[in-house]
């Protein structure tokens, strides 16, 4: 029998292509994740799921593992500035539900992964060509293997390399800020008070603590005005010197 299924390949398997992918098999079609990495590892830090975020992972079926991964952020979360408090951070929706979770970026990673077939990511796949007509995608990967499909997803981050085929590529313009981030366990902070989320603000700075990974480790980020430029990237090593000062 034919298959008639649409055939989507999505280059990229970070969160972006791992919750594109969970969607779209929920729907029937036909789905394949192509990732540059050997082997889908943990990398980076924490980030905020907001309530609009978490409610279409749920729908995706994803309630019970977020759940077990995930750190609730609850009311006692506050802004501060200069020390002085400013105001709460708001933790629910329009309709009063508390869906703010703190994830490590590996835990939602892993978490979307576990919920799609074996058989959905191929990995050491790095996309080198594209090309269509009115028939079919054609992609092209530096392994040697040519895949052809109805629709291309482009996931493939930040120095994507299907970026250009949708839009032309504009050269950045440097914020001036960089973003420090990293985890302490909960363990050395024992009065951290549980499933607060802060944020001090200062004068072109700002510092945020967060729980992650069902409030084991707590997530900092410190922003901070810098005068030189680094490259863009989620995973270079800070200077911890300069940070502290």
């Amino acid at each position: 029998m034919p298959n008639n299924r649409l055939r989507v390949a999505i280059v990229g398997g970070g969160i972006g292509g791992l919750s594109a992918a969970n969607a779209l098999v929920r729907r029937g079609l036909d789905i394949t994740i192509f990732e540059q990495v050997d082997t889908l590892r943990e990398i980076g830090t924490g980030l905020s799921l907001f309530p609009n975020g978490r409610r279409q992972l749920e729908r995706m079926g994803l309630k019970d593992a977020l759940a077990q991964v995930g750190a609730k952020i609850g009311d006692v979360s506050v802004y501060r500035m200069d020390g002085s408090l400013v105001g709460p951070i708001p933790t629910t929706d329009s309709s009063g539900w508390n869906g703010v979770y703190g994830m490590h970026r590996a835990d939602l990673s892993q978490t979307l992964a576990d919920a799609l077939p074996a058989t959905v990511i191929r990995t050491a796949h790095r996309c080198i060509g594209f090309e269509q007509n009115a028939r079919a995608a054609q992609l092209k990967f530096a392994n040697g293997t040519t895949v052809e499909a109805d629709v291309v997803v482009g996931a493939d981050g930040i120095q994507s390399f299907l970026q250009k085929y949708v839009v032309q590529p504009s050269t950045p313009e440097y914020s001036g800020s960089r973003a420090y981030r990293g985890l302490v366990p909960r363990e050395k902070l024992p009065e951290w008070r549980k499933e607060a989320h802060q944020i001090w603000m200062g004068d072109g700075k700002h510092f945020m603590v967060y729980p992650v990974r069902r409030s084991e480790l707590l997530n900092y980020v410190g922003f901070v005005p810098t005068e030189d430029e680094t490259v863009e990237s989620w995973s270079a090593i800070g200077d911890r010197k300069q940070l502290a000062k």
